[in-house]
């Protein structure tokens, strides 16, 4: 939104067109269309966002358009109710990171350390290892769930991609829908993979389990490998820049962190991590 973010000329293309370059709100048309239709009537249905859809890319499939702007759109709900920061400053999910006076970029360490968005019914991994640990119901969606449904709507979305990469050939818009949504759906399987690596590593916290380390291990690869897909996408068509919220973001640069998760894991000594049971001022606040 406005809030730290100016809806002015674009000011993050690599490779602008020439001429003046476009405002936010016109790149962000489908956006604000969804908002300010669906806030008048949320009972519009899909094919109404095809048609227009359809109306703006005419070449390309508006049925594949539509799955995967949406399944694109899921990663970062998902993500942030699986993993809270009550404000921005405390969470920019584009790039793991808060403000460097918070804790910077988020590691596996925080990951598990972390809390859920309150009233989003979804289990932080203490708890979710608590539970598991003392046979008791999740009762509420788990972390491993929350990981499953990333990678769930980003295979719908790389499914759909690959039916627009020819008409995205001959439609620049289209090219960087593509663009953006294939970043986003790397960014979704760093987090699906970093989220089952810091459950695996719970686990070996608590048991010393050495095949628990070595899933956390893989896992944590895995999401290496998915974040430098993310970065090499996100940074061939966008800069780094600076935010008001969270300062420099540089994304590639960011990939030593993300590496740094592995030695972290590595090292990892069992009964490490702690839980008084205490949840943050701001989470109880926003309890109902």
């Amino acid at each position: 939104g406005p809030d730290g973010y100016v809806w002015g000329r674009d000011f993050l293309e690599r490779h602008p067109a020439p001429g003046p370059r476009p405002l936010v709100m016109e790149k962000q048309w489908y956006s604000f269309m969804l908002w300010g239709r669906l806030a008048y009537d949320p009972s519009l249905p899909d094919a109404h966002f095809e048609r227009a859809l359809a109306a703006r890319h005419p070449k390309a499939s508006s049925r594949h358009l539509f799955r995967a702007l949406q399944g694109a759109s899921q990663v970062m709900p998902l993500t942030t109710r699986f993993f809270w920061g009550d404000i921005d400053l405390k969470w920019y999910p584009e790039a793991c990171l808060s403000h460097p006076r918070s804790k910077g970029f988020y590691t596996v360490r925080h990951f598990m350390e972390g809390s859920s968005m309150p009233g989003a019914e979804v289990l932080n991994i203490r708890d979710w290892r608590a539970r598991l640990v003392a046979s008791k119901p999740m009762g509420q969606t788990t972390p491993l769930e929350i990981a499953n449904a990333l990678d769930g709507a980003v295979t719908g979305t790389f499914a759909s991609l690959k039916t627009l990469r020819e008409a995205a050939r001959k439609d620049s818009e289209l090219q960087k829908a593509v663009n953006d949504c294939e970043a986003l759906a790397w960014l979704g399987r760093y987090y699906a993979s970093k989220i089952r690596g810091a459950c695996a590593l719970a686990l070996f916290d608590g048991n010393g389990d050495a095949a628990r380390h070595d899933d956390a291990l893989r896992h944590l690869g895995d999401a290496l490998s998915h974040w430098k897909q993310y970065a090499a996408i996100r940074d061939a068509h966008y800069v780094p820049a600076l935010y008001n919220r969270v300062g420099h973001v540089d994304v590639t640069a960011l990939t030593e962190k993300a590496a740094a998760d592995l030695d972290l894991a590595r090292n990892w000594k069992p009964g490490t991590l702690k839980d008084n049971g205490k949840r943050s001022v701001s989470e109880r606040g926003f309890r109902p």
